[in-house]
């Protein structure tokens, strides 16, 4: 867990990125009886980073985030999509993805590839 506790602090606001993981977890599980939203932990946890990494800006509340991330994953492509920390990708490209460079972006992109070439993933 040592790397979310280092987002949630890049991410600030009174622990907003952490509360939103429970937040939305919840929800799933309680309120739209989701399938396993128990069990999938990086799932979620990899959804709600990329609404922080696109939206970190106009984040203030943990309702907002709710309605941000149920927003854009509800008109998400998922038939010819999927989602990565760096935005979606097209699943027919997912082959040629490999050894591919992304753009240098935010704070907590800096830090994940920091994590990344830390435990040797790049």
């Amino acid at each position: 867990m040592p790397f979310l506790v280092q987002v949630d602090c890049l991410a600030g606001k009174d622990h907003l990125f952490k509360r939103n993981i429970i937040l939305i977890k919840a929800w799933c599980y309680y309120e739209r009886r989701i399938l396993g939203a128990h069990d999938i932990h990086l799932c979620f946890e990899t959804l709600i980073l990329y609404i922080f990494h696109v939206f970190h800006a106009s984040l203030n509340g943990r309702v907002e985030v709710l309605h941000r991330f149920l927003d854009y994953f509800a008109k998400f492509d998922w038939d010819n999509c999927c989602i990565s920390f760096d935005g979606p990708v097209c699943k027919s490209s997912l082959p040629s993805l490999a050894g591919k460079k992304q753009v240098k972006g935010s704070t907590i992109t800096n830090y994940v590839k920091r994590c990344q070439y830390a435990l040797g993933l790049i």
